[in-house]
């Protein structure tokens, strides 16, 4: 608390003085939980319009799904309360390159735009790959090759086998 004293001046015989407070009172800081990473692409839910501390507001800029943005709450008009601001972190999905359509009996290397990440076969009947990206052809048909990388972000080539 702050004490002031106005000293009311001026021709008026009825000029006072008097002693009033002001109390100051510091902004609410809002709070919110952290959003966890998403993968570009990914579905990312509306954030919240009231924090874990009941303060109202909008958010800004719009949300994006495909780049890291951080992201300002401004309270409400006649709200006691400061603006927070919060990063939500977008996570880029490997490209994946190479040869996806092979003859029985061959081989063909896939590379990820992302390394450290791990390869899989849906159908390892007609194509198995190895932990490089290296898919060997069995028998006719299709299978579908994923990349996921450490971040778990996930992405899927087709892969056609030719007699």
């Amino acid at each position: 608390t702050t004490y002031y004293r106005a000293v009311l001046t001026g021709t008026s015989t009825t000029a006072t003085s008097n002693v009033f407070t002001v109390t100051v009172t510091q902004p609410t800081i809002p709070t919110f939980n952290a959003v966890a990473a998403i993968c570009s692409g990914a579905t990312l839910s509306a954030l919240p319009t009231s924090s874990n501390n009941s303060i109202t507001g909008t958010w800004s800029p719009a949300l994006n799904n495909t780049t890291t943005t951080n992201y300002t709450f401004t309270p409400n008009t006649g709200v006691c309360a400061s603006t927070q601001s919060l990063t939500i972190v977008v996570n880029p999905v490997a490209s994946i390159t190479g040869s996806t359509i092979i003859n029985v009996n061959s081989t063909s290397q896939l590379s990820a735009s992302i390394t450290g990440g791990t390869w899989s076969s849906s159908n390892t009947s007609v194509a198995t790959v190895s932990s490089s990206g290296l898919v060997t052809s069995i028998a006719n048909g299709t299978s579908a090759i994923t990349y996921t990388d450490n971040n778990g972000c996930v992405n899927t080539v087709g892969i056609t086998v030719n007699q």
